[in-house]
């Protein structure tokens, strides 16, 4: 295994080490470094993935009076949020720069890349607050040894915070224990770059600072494991992206596109009847589904049933159930790879992205034989091969 790929953190910081201390850690890609033009296409084109998206109505993605999901977090939950192209194309891009830094602490394990959702938020919509919490990993999918690592990758012209305390993914937290505030970090995400934290840090969403009109994001996970089969199973993983369907999330769930009915969101109740207008203003009709509303007397009888509200389901149904829509791109068996573990794996990067790089990850044997003893020696790390 020879050393490759760039920003070795002898010419730079140890990402890796950083992230392995603290918990998260800060990562430039190249929309970064060149970020009046590189950052400003991709700005475009995830605009564009809205005009190209079939399940939605008349899209106006620059528009910060448009809104396409309903949950306080503003995740989107519509199946060309995750499949369109330009996503699948980013999420290999990203992990190129982890890859590339030796950021991950894979430790002879395989990699496996999870979904995970995009946001959109706009000046309109503020984020629903939440407590203090760690990542809700799936126990049946997860198996021991295993380590998963979230993020994102911020899109906008504005800084973005993440909050957390610092070194909390090497303590016990059972829900119960509220840190103190003064140990919380407010972690800075600067336009084009990648924040990767531990998913067992306790972190939390405060109230947006972003000055951004449109806060705009895609977030990223990864599995570090030393399993062959993917986290949800790969027959799973298959179906889903043959159909386009929204997938499992790291923690076993299904993006929503709103909140339960009767809950409350930023002091609002959500209703059946704000779940119409939203769906009807949002999506072409052909994804929209009836929705039975019983009207009671006061003894407590039925007396009407009424089919008028359509909207669209909580979670989102393939498009592969709409044939008459145009349907996405079909993933190649490279995209299918990066969400099984891996040890090889083919990407698309910021500096090649037209023709895909081989990367060869660090074996199991071979860390065995070759990790440091200390930090610092220099350990073995993923190798960006290049082809004559």
């Amino acid at each position: 295994m020879q050393d490759g790929g760039y920003g070795t953190y002898f010419n730079g910081p140890d990402y890796q080490k950083l992230l392995v201390d603290y918990g998260y850690v800060v990562v430039p890609s190249d929309l970064a470094r060149a970020f009046t033009e590189l950052l400003g296409d991709t700005q475009e084109e995830f605009n564009e993935h809205f005009r190209e998206s079939p399940e939605l109505l008349n899209p106006e993605p620059e528009n910060p009076e448009w809104t396409n999901v309903a949950t306080g977090a503003d995740t989107m939950g519509n199946p060309s949020s995750f499949h369109h192209p330009f996503v699948r194309k980013m999420r290999e891009m990203c992990e190129a720069v982890l890859l590339d830094n030796d950021v991950l602490p894979l430790q002879g394990r395989a990699l496996e890349q999870c979904f995970c959702p995009m946001m959109r938020r706009t000046n309109k919509q503020p984020a629903a607050a939440e407590s203090w919490h760690r990542g809700n990993i799936d126990a049946d999918g997860a198996s021991e040894g295993d380590d998963f690592f979230g993020g994102w990758i911020n899109f906008g012209n504005e800084q973005q915070t993440f909050v957390c305390v610092p070194q909390t993914h090497k303590a016990e937290f059972d829900g119960t224990v509220v840190p103190k505030e003064s140990h919380a970090v407010p972690v800075k995400v600067p336009p084009g770059h990648i924040l990767v934290f531990d998913e067992r840090i306790l972190r939390k969403v405060d109230a947006d600072d972003s000055p951004d009109a449109i806060t705009m994001c895609l977030f990223l996970g990864w599995r570090a494991t030393a399993e062959s089969d993917s986290l949800f199973g790969r027959d799973n993983m298959t179906r889903c992206c043959v159909t386009h369907a929204p997938p499992k999330l790291m923690s076993g769930k299904l993006p929503d596109m709103y909140p339960d009915f009767g809950k409350e969101i930023n002091n609002v109740t959500w209703t059946v009847p704000m779940a119409h207008t939203f769906s009807t203003k949002t999506f072409v009709s052909r994804v929209l589904f009836p929705h039975v509303v019983e009207k009671q007397g006061d003894d407590g009888v039925v007396v009407s049933t009424t089919y008028t509200y359509k909207v669209v389901p909580k979670n989102m149904r393939a498009l592969a159930l709409f044939p008459d829509l145009n349907q996405l791109r079909p993933y190649d068996i490279h995209e299918t790879g990066l969400l099984t573990p891996m040890r090889e794996l083919r990407l698309y990067t910021f500096d090649t992205p037209t023709v895909r790089m081989s990367y060869k990850l660090v074996s199991a044997d071979y860390w065995k034989k070759h990790a440091p003893s200390d930090s610092s020696m220099r350990r073995p790390r993923p190798e960006r091969v290049y082809f004559k």
